[in-house]
């Protein structure tokens, strides 16, 4: 969608930012077509006189106004817990407004620029962003703060078996038995897992951390921004997701080495159980949920290895999959 500078003159009115337009940058311009839909998602950088702002346009059929303006309120409330996390402007109706462009309904929101994200994930980021999250947890659990939208729980509730990510299909470069091996611990551990997810501490989440993805960098230290993916979950299975996403992001592999990865996993803990004690059910789970996601993740990796014709590749990053469901890394 193209994005006029009237418009953006006019968005700055209505959220009370001074000053006129110097400069814009667009962070993403996604508009297409899914199941005879269009969706549309604009992330914009406007530089006035005085300030740096981001504006976000959203046209999308998960996500509706009152669900970004939940998620939002979210963030502001950890921001007003001690969270360095995005200053959100408002107008007189919440943080979000509603916008008519090409005869299109889109949901327009705006937030101060907070920084950019760092090059590399280290030791000592790893360790902080481990302490941020486990503030986060602490806060929202201790303030029961809540989306009213969850995506990973109602995924464990439904106790998918492993075979989904082959598609229920045997593929022709895999041995047929290591999958149904794998499918049998799996779904096993699943029983597990599922027999005590609703006993589990649950509340929102930003949902979507990993390795220095939505992290920024101050003086003063890391931050998060983009509460786009913020959910109600399961507070133990959001801290492993982060490591597990990690792991599984091909772009964080220059900086976990084999030589570094334990360094970096006890770093991230570290900090995790500084801010927020881990419960004995929370404790006890663990270690099989870790089982399961890394199991999953380090599978889905080798899937996209093998489709870009990475095939050895691919079957390291199985036998990988398969030692993390044997022997899976809990906190000790």
């Amino acid at each position: 969608m193209k994005i006029y500078e009237s418009w953006i003159q006019e968005w700055l009115k209505t959220f009370g930012v001074k000053g006129k337009v110097t400069d814009t940058l667009e962070f993403l311009n996604k508009d297409e077509e899914i199941d005879g839909e269009r969706q549309i998602r604009v992330i914009l950088g406007v530089e006035t006189e005085q300030e740096v702002v981001v504006f976000k346009l959203v046209h999308e059929s998960m996500f509706n106004r009152e669900l970004i303006e939940s998620q939002i309120t979210f963030s502001q409330k950890l921001r007003e817990s001690g969270i360095a996390t995005t200053y959100q402007y408002r107008t007189q109706e919440g943080y979000t407004q509603e916008v008519v462009l090409e005869g299109i309904r889109l949901c327009l929101s705006c937030e101060a620029f907070m920084g950019s994200e760092p090059e590399a994930l280290t030791e000592e980021l790893a360790y902080e962003i481990g302490k941020m999250m486990g503030n986060m947890h602490r806060i929202s659990e201790e303030q029961k703060l809540e989306i009213g939208f969850s995506r990973v729980y109602h995924e464990v509730m439904n106790k998918s078996s492993y075979k989904k990510i082959w598609n229920n299909q045997y593929p022709n470069w895999i041995d047929k038995n290591w999958i149904d091996k794998i499918t049998e611990k799996h779904d096993s551990l699943m029983e597990e897992i599922q027999s005590k997810w609703t006993e589990l501490p649950k509340a929102a989440v930003q949902g979507d951390i990993f390795g220095v993805n939505n992290v920024y960098v101050t003086e003063e230290g890391i931050g998060v921004y983009d509460y786009n993916l913020a959910s109600d979950e399961v507070l133990v299975g959001d801290f492993l997701m982060y490591w597990y996403r990690t792991v599984a992001d091909p772009s964080m592999h220059t900086f976990l080495l084999q030589s570094n990865v334990d360094h970096m996993w006890k770093a991230y803990t570290t900090g995790y159980l500084e801010s927020r004690s881990l419960s004995e059910l929370e404790r006890k789970i663990g270690n099989p949920l870790s089982a399961v996601l890394g199991v999953l993740h380090l599978s889905k990796l080798a899937i996209e290895l093998k489709e870009e014709g990475r095939k050895e590749e691919a079957i390291q990053c199985l036998a990988a999959a398969e030692r993390s469901i044997d022997k899976p890394r809990w906190i000790e």
